[in-house]
């Protein structure tokens, strides 16, 4: 979903990011960040429901794109609500990370 090719600027954005907020992209980018179906799978949790909204499953589209609870924060930094799949592929890596850092639902080392 969000990586539609090579971008040479986004990937040296990328390579220049402190350990946390790599962490955070990753976990992102690869749906292995501690957003309930995630954490479902792992057997963590027993439910995959968004705890912000209990409206659906917490995935990382939607918390990215979807979530109401976290429209305001989403039309701050993404400057829309909602987000489809391809509109998240266009969204640059550095506000993935504010949104994330910004919600509080994904803390990183």
């Amino acid at each position: 979903m969000f990586l539609k090719g090579l971008d040479l600027a986004e990937t040296r954005y990328a390579l220049s990011l402190r350990q946390r907020d790599m962490h955070c992209l990753v976990g992102i980018i690869t749906g292995h960040v501690a957003l309930n179906r995630h954490l479902k799978l792992l057997g963590v949790k027993d439910n995959s429901i968004c705890p912000l909204c209990s409206e659906e499953e917490e995935t990382v589209l939607h918390f990215l794109g979807q979530c109401p609870a976290l429209a305001t924060i989403r039309q701050r930094i993404l400057w829309t609500h909602p987000l489809t799949a391809l509109e998240l592929g266009k969204v640059k890596f550095l506000n993935l990370i504010r949104f994330a850092h910004s919600s509080g639902r994904i803390t990183t080392p």
